[in-house]
């Protein structure tokens, strides 16, 4: 078989090496690179082992609020910043800038010391301590939760408990 019959010639070869060199070269920038994500201001207002519940900072004056605030519960394994990517591309902010009281729970990263933690747990637990201190600081006795992956299961699981009793759920 002679080189001019091979499926590809020299020149091609040079040119698909050198384009297979700039793909990973980009790929490369974009998997090391830190993006500034979760830039919508906000406050910790309460902890519980590595959880951590968010209040947004409102921009809507209190008169021109949603009364009922608005409780994010996000997966239990991913990060919940993918609702706040960055200004002009966030869930959260347009949210609070449609005038709503946002609270975002963050279940932290899990580790070898949590292996004896169950989603019961986290359900019977760790949820209704958040939503007693969003009814507290909020000063409303509704919310509406939203609740992505495995955790949009959990207001079905807390619908006998007596801090659900006046929420409005949503599932997602």
């Amino acid at each position: 078989m002679s080189a001019s019959s091979s499926p590809m010639n020299s020149a091609a070869l040079q040119d698909e090496l050198k384009r297979i060199e700039e793909k990973t070269r980009t790929l490369l920038r974009v998997s090391t690179s830190r993006a500034n994500v979760a830039q919508t201001p906000k406050q910790v207002i309460w902890t519980f082992n590595k959880a951590k519940l968010y209040r947004y900072i409102p921009v809507v004056p209190s008169e021109k609020r949603h009364k009922v605030p608005l409780f994010l519960v996000f997966a239990l394994m991913n990060k919940p910043y993918i609702l706040d990517l960055r200004p002009g591309n966030s869930f959260i902010e347009y949210m609070v800038k449609q005038g709503y009281d946002v609270y975002l729970l963050d279940w932290g990263a899990p580790g070898i010391e949590d292996k004896d933690l169950k989603f019961d747990d986290y359900v019977l637990d760790y949820l209704p301590r958040a939503i007693r201190k969003i009814k507290a600081v909020s000063g409303s006795n509704e919310f509406t939760m939203l609740g992505w992956c495995i955790a949009r299961f959990c207001p079905q699981f807390m619908q006998l408990s007596d801090l659900m009793m006046d929420s409005k759920t949503l599932f997602c």
